[in-house]
């Protein structure tokens, strides 16, 4: 089937409107409610902890007033964990009440304070994190400097290889990767249109990985990427001679941003200057080149003073 300019465009529009949308419903509050799952009577979470209706933890300092705002005390509806029984339950109801009047909103406050304006879908899967634990979340040091810097496919990986991806169940954990992973935009490989903007007026540098081969990406601070102790092979590389006091993980994507701007490049000189054996293949190259000129040169007044 043919598609004229303008519908073709339109088209892609559409279907990019309904990527984003499908992204925003599957990183939201009512999917962090699925994650979570309604327990309508007191059990153990993950970390052994007391915990009611969506994720609601009984040892907050106002789990009294909130059981009793519900008819419930909160000594007989611990006493249902103690005793694995189910005697002192909320109603369904109860258990959205308490998620959406008191539990959910402390999430996007603490995620607001880890990092300020974020993309709404990156912020609802980070707000997924912060709901099991603000703490927790603010131990994620790494992803931390990836989002403020708007590396979203490094934030990403901080989390997929997180211990508290490994604590949670594996759909929630790829959900949450996903959202921040995925762009909601047409940016190349997880950089904003800003960052690109901003990586296109610095030069390539060609880099030395720990695997003998060459990365050329732009020029990084080292405080952004993590060092190479947990550095996935499948999605980085860890760089050797950065300038850096350390060796730096960094992810496999960042290469791209130099494609975005040939021209800003180093040129292919430059770039074999750089290293002992792009050396040794310019020398290669050019040290027949005078005994050539030297030939051709030969050739030429030879014929001509014949």
């Amino acid at each position: 089937m043919q598609y004229t300019k303008p519908l073709a465009t339109m088209l892609q529009i559409v279907l990019l409107f309904a990527w984003t949308r499908l992204m925003s419903t599957m990183c939201d509050s009512k999917q962090t409610m699925i994650n979570h799952e309604t327990q309508l009577c007191c059990h153990y979470d993950i970390k052994k902890t007391p915990t009611i209706g969506i994720g609601y933890q009984l040892l907050q300092n106002n789990s009294k007033t909130v059981m009793s705002m519900y008819n419930l005390t909160l000594s007989q509806v611990l006493s249902d964990c103690h005793r694995n029984t189910s005697t002192y339950c909320l109603a369904n109801d109860q258990a959205k009440d308490i998620f959406y009047r008191i539990s959910y909103p402390e999430a996007p406050r603490c995620v607001d304070e880890y990092v300020s304006n974020l993309p709404s879908t990156k912020r609802n899967a980070i707000i997924d994190v912060a709901f099991t634990s603000c703490r927790t979340l603010k131990t994620f040091n790494q992803m931390q400097k990836a989002l403020e810097v708007k590396y979203w496919i490094q934030a990403a990986e901080e989390l997929k290889y997180s211990k508290w991806c490994k604590q949670v169940n594996q759909s929630q954990c790829d959900k949450d990767y996903n959202c921040i992973r995925n762009n909601e935009s047409n940016d190349k490989e997880g950089f904003s249109t800003m960052e690109i903007k901003t990586l296109k007026k610095h030069e390539c540098v060609c880099y030395q990985t720990s695997s003998s081969i060459q990365f050329c990406a732009p020029k990084f601070q080292c405080s952004i990427f993590p060092d190479c102790h947990s550095c996935s092979t499948s999605s980085s590389v860890c760089i050797i001679d950065s300038g850096c006091a350390r060796k730096v993980c960094v992810p496999l994507s960042f290469s791209g941003v130099c494609n975005l701007n040939s021209s800003n490049q180093s040129s292919l000189f430059k770039r074999l200057m750089s290293t002992h054996s792009g050396r040794i293949t310019l020398l290669i190259i050019l040290f027949p080149l005078p005994l050539l000129l030297c030939l051709l040169l030969s050739i030429f007044f030879f014929c001509r003073n014949r």
